[in-house]
């Protein structure tokens, strides 16, 4: 792919939004529509021959199998941050103060959380301008997950999914408020949570089908915190391996399979911290591969796909993302200058935490390891350093906390190590999308693989037919060229479809479902046009088994009681309106649905709790702490 058409695909903000397919009563009428691709620069393409994918090692014991021979580093990491990244409602220490007020929100909407002996139950109120309860929702939390060094967010187990509360801690602003990422799109219990997000917080998960992403098991994380095995590999070799050499029997054909980081090649050590760690890029999966194959001593691009920013993420008001310390550490004058020996470990211990009272003497005798007359002593004299940190902290001068713009009540150590940090630098914060170094072993179709998808969920998110018809010029000659891959197949039906090329678009969702028949995405958007076409008895068909796996797509279930309407089976869809109102009772479009239908029955008495409920719903946004 050439340089110019890589700009020309990625030179935007690639953010990920929900596809919304617009109904049929919206259709402009269409362009000519264009079946291959059109940019002068895309060349045809090959035959593609897939390389086999081989499946990741398995093995895992649980870091409770490593504290035998290594109790006191075991005994070490416990107390680390990565050593408390997740547990049980009811087993995780108590870091929240409860005795809180509530939360307030937009729209009339507040939270608070509550323990109960020993549970954890986070609440919902929707309430009137007097204050006055119309509706709430009360959830009993599963899982905590984060440390409490920054904060904790909460989890809740439905069946096989997982869905985050509205409510997280705060523990720099000691108090709960709204959770990231609902400012402007309140989803209430209702924002599933996948692998792509426990992977990194949790030891293991119990995946319980592989056609089937994001499906837990019960308990969903066997390993809550994140053990050995994250960076070491699985152990089970290892453990084996040192039983039969202790016990004299032949080793036969066993290793010792352990990773120590430190002796992979900088890449690869790199990569057993970045699996998590590199944040502010977009990822995309390898054909065949999950978000939980990675293994230390593999690089990321075994894995996946990266794109990242163009810069490090700090802006000219020294705000930052809240995890960005790689692109900011990638870009300091120590990486940059190391050849590859400046990393994560250098000044990070992962198996122990620095107290806070030794934290300016700790990170101190790091920097002078590099850091000494005669070659590189700092040029400011040690008493006028003294004025500033009694200390002699090489961090406060030159790796000051700057405020999160992502996350409120956070910061973050900015990982830049500038030599004046006090200096506002002329740059700039172009946030186009580039390939991550280490993608040159990727194969070229993958790469364009990955940035048709990733342009695919920006023309959704922006609804954006020309931004479609750049994706469709890179996947199209993907797909005649016989990639034969679920991900493209699925990616052109919404492409086409944000060109309203609508029987086209089913075409290719049909395909997607021809090569894996479990891929929901496809039968999501077939449902929703089905159902826009006013085709109700096959769209209500398809609803009643599309839903025996997501119980939890509301605007699919609304769409069922809207259909068994049309059909003129109102006792039905009013039965499972009221039904779904208690699990989602903050849904304006039920509540609109069930108002209207008891008022055509002369149901007054009913209509009116779900009229004020779907008129507030309406009314106008109230500021509020974190308001969504």
């Amino acid at each position: 792919m050439s340089d110019r058409l890589l700009r020309r695909l990625i030179g935007l903000w690639l953010s990920v939004g929900i596809l919304t397919l617009p109904g049929c009563d919206q259709t402009p009428p269409p362009p000519k529509i264009r079946m291959k691709p059109t940019g002068a620069s895309v060349p045809a393409l090959a035959r593609i021959e897939k390389s086999p994918v081989t499946p990741p090692a398995m093995g895992y014991v649980g870091g409770q199998s490593c504290v035998a021979c290594h109790a006191e580093i075991c005994e070490s990491y416990a107390q680390t941050a990565m050593g408390r990244s997740a547990a049980t409602a009811t087993t995780a220490p108590v870091i929240e103060n409860y005795a809180h007020d509530w939360v307030i929100a937009s729209h009339g909407f507040r939270y608070r959380a509550e323990r109960i002996e020993g549970q954890v139950v986070h609440h919902e109120q929707l309430v009137d301008a007097d204050g006055n309860v119309l509706a709430q929702h009360s959830e009993p939390i599963d899982w905590e997950i984060g440390s409490g060094t920054r904060g904790r967010s909460y989890l809740i187990q439905r069946g096989d999914q997982m869905l985050m509360s509205p409510l997280t801690w705060y523990s720099m602003g000691g108090k709960f408020d709204i959770s990231p990422g609902y400012t402007g799109t309140n989803r209430h219990f209702e924002r599933p949570v996948g692998e792509a997000c426990t992977q990194c917080h949790v030891g293991q998960m119990a995946l319980i089908d592989p056609h089937r992403p994001d499906r837990f098991g019960v308990p969903a994380f066997p390993v809550p915190p994140i053990d050995c095995e994250r960076c070491h590999g699985p152990a089970g070799d290892h453990v084996r391996y040192h039983e039969e050499r202790k016990a004299g029997r032949p080793l036969e054909n066993l290793k010792d399979s352990i990773v120590n980081p430190v002796s992979l090649s900088p890449a690869q050590r790199d990569s057993v911290c970045y699996q998590c760690h590199l944040l502010g890029v977009e990822r995309v999966l390898r054909p065949g591969r999950s978000e939980a194959d990675f293994r230390p001593g593999q690089s990321l691009s075994d894995v996946w796909v990266i794109l990242h920013k163009g810069y490090d993420g700090v802006s000219a008001d020294k705000t930052t993302d809240a995890v960005n310390q790689v692109s900011q550490m990638e870009s300091s004058q120590c990486f940059q200058k190391s050849n590859g020996q400046f990393s994560c470990v250098t000044c990070h211990d992962p198996h122990a935490s620095v107290p806070q009272v030794n934290r300016d003497l700790y990170f101190r005798d790091k920097c002078l390891t590099c850091h000494q007359a005669p070659n590189a002593d700092c040029a400011v004299p040690e008493p006028q350093r003294r004025e500033k940190s009694a200390t002699d902290s090489c961090i406060q001068c030159h790796m000051p906390a700057l405020p999160s713009r992502d996350v409120q009540h956070t910061s973050q150590t900015d990982h830049r190590i500038r030599r004046d940090p006090s200096q506002i630098e002329s740059r700039s914060e172009e946030r186009s999308y580039q390939l991550y170094h280490g993608m040159e072993p990727v194969p070229d179709w993958e790469k364009k693989r990955a940035l048709g998808l990733l342009v695919v969920r920006a023309a959704a998110d922006k609804q954006d037919a020309a931004l479609a018809q750049q994706a469709i010029d890179t996947l199209l000659p993907l797909d005649l060229a016989g990639a034969e891959d679920v991900e493209i197949k699925n990616a052109l039906g919404d492409a086409y479809m944000l060109q309203r090329h609508v029987d086209v678009a089913v075409e290719f969702w049909k395909a997607a479902l021809a090569i894996d028949p479990h891929f929901n995405p496809a039968m999501r958007s077939l449902i929703i046009d089905n159902h826009d076409r006013g085709f109700d008895e096959l769209a209500e068909r398809q609803m009643l088994e599309y839903l025996k796996t997501q119980p939890e797509d509301r605007t699919v279930l609304g769409r069922q009681i809207h259909a068994l309407g049309r059909m003129g089976r109102l006792d039905e869809a009013c039965t499972r309106a009221e039904a779904a109102i208690k699990k989602f009772p903050m849904d304006l479009q039920l509540r609109t649905w069930l108002a209207n239908y008891y008022q055509t029955q002369g149901r007054e008495a009913e209509a009116l709790p779900h009229r004020k409920v779907a008129d507030r719903l309406q009314s106008k946004p109230a500021t509020g702490s974190g308001a969504p």
